[in-house]
């Protein structure tokens, strides 16, 4: 009986956040799971590069990566997906296409600009020190409750 060789192509999530900076035309990123008990330690950091096509980047559950997020220059982000992780700060593009967005507990700086598109928001904003809120369809006073304690600067 002859044996078949198996080639793994199998990439590791570190291998493909590295990656993810010279795929200029990427769409979705998908580094994290929701799933109950799923974590991806391996991530620690991630580039996007000039990923200005980026619509969807998940990185549920991948506790080890922190640091900021900046999307400034990502307009065509709808979903971002942080839960679990350690992220600390989120900047999100000034009238950007963000429709869904769950950020960690970490996050202790916030920067949301008319974003008029986002509907579903999950965030506890417990550790939130520093926020930058202007316009956008999000409910204000709603969200300076959640972090009135903690908040330093607005």
């Amino acid at each position: 009986m002859k044996t078949k060789k198996v080639i793994s192509t199998a990439v590791t999530a570190a291998s493909a956040a590295a990656a993810a900076g010279m795929a200029t035309k990427l769409k979705k990123l998908v580094l994290g799971n929701s799933t109950p008990g799923y974590n991806n330690a391996r991530l620690t950091s991630l580039s996007l590069g000039n990923n200005t096509l980026l619509e969807e980047l998940d990185i549920t559950n991948c506790q080890n990566l922190s640091g900021a997020m900046d999307f400034n220059q990502y307009n065509n982000l709808t979903t971002f997906l942080a839960k679990g992780t350690s992220i600390t700060s989120v900047v999100f593009a000034p009238s950007g296409k963000v429709k869904t967005a769950y950020l960690p507990d970490t996050v202790n700086t916030l920067e949301m600009q008319n974003l008029d598109k986002l509907t579903d928001f999950k965030a506890s904003l417990d550790s939130l020190e520093k926020l930058t809120l202007r316009g956008g369809i999000i409910n204000h006073r709603e969200l300076l409750d959640k972090c009135i304690d903690t908040l330093r600067e607005l």
